[in-house]
């Protein structure tokens, strides 16, 4: 059961600093002209309210390359990492991607290196700033019900209203710096956050797995879509739900010493389909492309049972082609309609 409490502004500073004491505290900050998670540095205090990062915060608990494996003779060292790490300051579309990467991870066999990390992370959220790009109202993931410890809502110019979900969420708000609120003032301060949240482009999402299934083999909207996409990746690396990898063994310059990583991969570039003997079964953009949407749109709904996107918008904000998947997904229930 959600509980309720504020914090003055003022004091947000002092709360951050107290989380240091026990944990390794992560948090939006502005750099080079956008937002980016680091880790707490007083000289760099956390936005609170800022528009979304370029990378998500799943780059803290899902690194982007890690070290699985050390071998050094004949001896093999697993390097599962457990760290107590709070995230500080994540958007309701980015925890609610993280509830979707959970599922992922679970799936057949749970993920060791992934969960090492995650059953230890505290998640502080805070209510978006919505930009032009993004559509989080269509898909479902401008609410939240699960997934946080701590949420952080405007209350007033002075104070945050904070909405308690867990015991480690009580056991932080303990303290001097934090006062109980009314409960109704809290839901009334969480109506008015959710209502302002719009949209430039709204999506229309009922029914879609069933729409990509059917236009699979159309190769018209997908070689529409290669024409002017690079392959380069982008949309897969700032995407908060895509998860797929690469494991390669690395040797140093001893000939003793080996290594395993996992390094993020996407299925976009050329040679994520590429096999032994050179053969790539997924060899033109078209196809790749078509994988992406496939994926994400069916493939997640089947598994998992959503789609592997939260509306986060950053596709569409960092592709260097200006490919925006709402415009593609409307054009695609204009060719079925």
């Amino acid at each position: 059961m959600v509980k309720y409490k504020k914090i003055e502004k003022t004091k947000i500073p002092e709360f951050i600093k107290d989380l240091t004491e026990n944990y390794k505290v992560f948090g939006p900050v502005k750099k080079d002209g956008t937002y980016v998670f680091e880790e707490f540095n007083p000289e760099k205090p956390f936005e609170i309210k800022y528009t979304k990062t370029m990378v998500s915060a799943k780059k803290i608990f899902f690194p982007p390359e890690e070290v699985t494996m050390e071998f050094k003779g004949l001896k093999v060292k697993e390097k599962i990492v457990e760290e107590k790490i709070v995230l500080f300051g994540v958007h309701p579309c980015d925890i609610n991607a993280m509830l979707i990467l959970d599922k992922i991870f679970s799936l057949d066999h749970p993920d060791p290196y992934y969960w090492a990390r995650r059953k230890n992370l505290v998640v502080i959220g805070v209510e978006c700033e919505p930009t032009d790009t993004c559509f989080c109202k269509s898909m479902g993931t401008f609410e939240l019900r699960e997934g946080y410890d701590l949420f952080f809502r405007e209350m007033d110019e002075n104070n945050y209203c904070v909405y308690v979900a867990s015991e480690i969420g009580e056991k932080l708000t303990d303290t001097a710096l934090f006062e109980d609120v009314d409960p109704t003032i809290a839901l009334e301060i969480e109506k008015r956050s959710i209502e302002k949240i719009k949209e430039e482009i709204p999506v229309k999402i009922e029914g879609l797995p069933e729409k990509i299934h059917s236009m699979y083999k159309n190769d018209k909207i997908w070689e529409e879509i290669a024409k002017k996409c690079l392959g380069c990746g982008n949309c897969t690396m700032v995407c908060p739900v895509c998860c797929c990898f690469n494991v390669v063994d690395t040797v140093d310059f001893d000939f003793k010493t080996f290594k395993r990583i996992r390094r993020w991969d996407a299925c976009t570039l050329q040679e994520f389909s590429m096999v032994a003997g050179g053969l790539n079964f997924r060899p033109a953009i078209k196809h790749r492309i078509r994988n992406w949407f496939y994926d994400k749109f069916k493939v997640f709904v089947d598994k998992v049972g959503v789609p592997g996107c939260v509306g986060c918008g950053r596709c569409a904000t960092y592709c260097p082609a200006k490919i925006d998947v709402r415009k593609e997904i409307s054009k695609i229930w204009e060719e079925f309609l």
